[in-house]
């Protein structure tokens, strides 16, 4: 039974983690082209 919520809390902490970096991949790739619209 341990071991079904240890599998649980690893997949939440990397779909945490990939969620983070979409947020971070978007965001700096929207900065970028707005930077380069400037131009």
């Amino acid at each position: 039974m341990s071991r079904l919520f240890l599998y649980f809390f690893i997949v939440l902490g990397v779909s945490f983690l990939c969620s983070l970096l979409e947020s971070f991949i978007l965001s700096v790739s929207h900065a970028h082209i707005s930077l380069i619209s400037k131009e």
